[in-house]
């Protein structure tokens, strides 16, 4: 994502070493880092529900080589950087090389090198009262580009209660449930997943499929049926269906209607596409067997 070349033209030789120097001491403190694990979970949340809203992806980074470094958030339109800090005391001037303040300066200096569309850099702290400390005391040479956010440290177990982990977890779910059950075992999916990948950069459909070819309770990535098969399908007679969360669903008449089991693009769900495909109904009748 940052070159040394894009770094030093960008900021300097010498703050391209201090730079080096800091992406080691974040690579050696990430491995266990639970806090860092909860904030990229609530982003890949975040990307979840705009993904199936309106098919925006998302690319969520863990310790690139830059300034604001613990996750990135890119949408193609802005980039955002986040900072992660659980601690009880902080201030701006905090840090080792530089301030903390100036990370955040020298962060929208490269990305406008770069030609990044917008830039956004964010503070992540676990307690109320440093956040308004920190809120209070923002530099004004950053102000136009960064914030301060909360976001508490809290169990796991209990992530599914922060509104936006819970929309996406319901977007994420197979069935679209919103049963505490369900939610649960998806973020265990989902969070499971992550740690076992190790992603340091993954864009979400890229992760979403990763994760449904192991967890088939896992929502699939929108899919359409082939052109061939809607063809079919459109000329029998009162016979209508819509693709819903990956999956195929069907109604004829007032009475009959289902969903195929086997998600789009799914080798069972492809056999019977090419089954209708070289049959050809034309009567619903005809077209019932091979549904079920």
């Amino acid at each position: 994502m940052y070159s040394d070349s894009d770094i030093k033209k960008a900021v300097g030789s010498t703050k391209l070493s201090y730079l080096a120097n800091k992406h080691r001491g974040g690579l050696n403190n990430q491995k266990g880092a639970t806090y860092e694990v909860k904030f990229v979970f609530l982003l890949i949340a975040r990307a979840a529900t705009t993904f199936f809203a309106n098919s925006e992806i998302v690319t969520i980074s863990v310790q690139m080589k830059c300034f604001v470094d613990d996750a990135i958030y890119d949408s193609g339109s802005q980039r955002a950087h986040f900072q992660l800090r659980d601690v009880q005391a902080l201030t701006w001037n905090s840090g080792s090389g530089q301030p903390l303040w100036e990370d955040f300066k020298d962060q929208h200096v490269l990305n406008q090198s770069l030609g990044v569309p917008a830039t956004k850099t964010s503070l992540v702290v676990s307690t109320q009262p440093l956040r308004d400390s920190l809120h209070k005391s923002l530099p004004p040479a950053i102000s136009s580009h960064s914030e301060v956010i909360l976001f508490p440290n809290i169990p796991f177990e209990f992530l599914q209660n922060n509104p936006e982990i819970r929309q996406g977890l319901t977007e994420l779910c197979h069935s679209g449930d919103s049963d505490l059950g369900q939610l649960v075992s998806t973020m265990n999916v989902v969070i499971g997943h992550w740690m076992i990948k190790e992603y340091s950069s993954v864009d979400f459909k890229t992760m979403l499929e990763d994760m449904w070819a192991t967890n088939a309770k896992i929502r699939r990535a929108p899919a359409e049926v082939s052109p061939a098969l809607a063809l079919i399908l459109d000329q029998i007679p009162g016979f209508h269906y819509e693709t819903q969360r990956g999956y195929l669903s069907w109604k004829y008449g007032t009475t009959d209607l289902g969903t195929i089991p086997d998600a789009i693009g799914t080798t069972n769900f492809i056999k019977i596409a090419q089954l209708i495909e070289k049959v050809k109904p034309v009567t619903f009748e005809a077209l019932e067997g091979m549904l079920l």
